[in-house]
């Protein structure tokens, strides 16, 4: 069963005040970690979460707070996603990494700007700008330690591209593993199709499976210069389980039977709900699919 996808726009500045909640269709936004955590647990257990991004950084502490919180968080059998929609400059582009590197995408035109942490202030001593320039230095290496852990580039090389301060394409972050692919449709586009796609498959699967059945069913028929119409019995799936002789549903204790699986016996729920057990290519039982109780009947 394909698990379900919990959309959250990841939009705007990242800080602690940062708006969040879901818009009119029913899709989380969020720039801060209050924002992301109550989208998160909100979701339905085991759901895989994707953040579209389009922001311009913001906080360092509140993104690395973000971080830690993405990458700690038990998805319960789900995954993470994150996929660039627009803009992720400065402390998104730290959001980005918080799924593993084959969950992580872009589009085609996106820009993202990597540089070196920066602050503002001015009326400060020799000793406070000393114990600014140590802060701004570990905030530095907290964001180069994140990057050498979850791309495929080396520390250095990654330390001139912050140093270098400039804005880079959806290929250059593909070649220096912050991402893994390049989207060719929009990721909600892309959900869509996938789950469009999904069902078209099992439904060609099946009925291919039931031609196939039938086409060797008349194969054998025909070899052995016998005509022999059938009744076919399917699962809740559509998928033939077994078949009698005859072009009526006859089916009864005692009626032979020939199982589609090549098996001789089994037990079997029909999608009319009745189960059905065969020994031998023979039904020895059938249990009447159960009704609904109306109102007022014993429990």
């Amino acid at each position: 069963m394909e698990r379900e996808r919990v959309l959250i726009d990841f939009r705007g500045v990242i800080d602690d005040w940062g708006d969040y909640g879901k818009d009119e269709s029913g899709v989380w936004r969020a720039s801060s970690l209050a924002g992301v955590r109550m989208a998160v647990e909100s979701s339905p257990k085991g759901s895989d979460i994707v953040l579209n991004i389009d922001s311009d950084g913001g906080s360092v502490s509140e993104g690395l707070k973000i971080y830690d919180y993405l990458t700690t968080y038990d998805y319960e059998g789900g995954q993470l996603y994150t996929n660039i929609v627009g803009g992720c400059h400065s402390m998104a582009v730290v959001v980005l990494l918080t799924a593993p590197l084959a969950n992580r995408s872009a589009n085609a035109n996106i820009r993202a700007l990597i540089h070196e942490v920066r602050t503002w202030g001015d009326d400060i001593t020799v000793e406070e700008a000393e114990r600014l320039a140590k802060q701004l230095q570990m905030e530095q290496d907290a964001i180069l330690d994140i990057y050498a852990a979850r791309t495929t580039s080396k520390r250095k090389d990654l330390e001139a591209i912050m140093k270098a301060e400039t804005e880079h394409t959806a290929q250059e972050l593909l070649d220096w593993g912050f991402i893994s692919s390049i989207n060719s449709l929009s990721v909600n586009a892309y959900l869509r199709n996938k789950k469009r796609l999904n069902n078209s498959n099992m439904a060609k699967s099946t009925e291919f499976y039931n031609k196939f059945v039938k086409g060797l069913r008349a194969f054998v028929n025909k070899t052995n210069n016998c005509e022999v119409s059938n009744y076919d019995y399917t699962d809740a799936d559509g998928v033939i389980v077994f078949s009698t002789e005859g072009e009526e549903d006859n089916l009864a204790v005692g009626v032979s039977v020939v199982l589609s699986n090549g098996e001789t016996g089994g037990t079997y729920v029909l999608n009319d709900g009745r189960v059905v057990t065969i020994v031998d290519n023979i039904v020895t039982e059938i249990v009447e699919a159960a009704n609904e109780k109306n109102e007022g009947d014993p429990a």
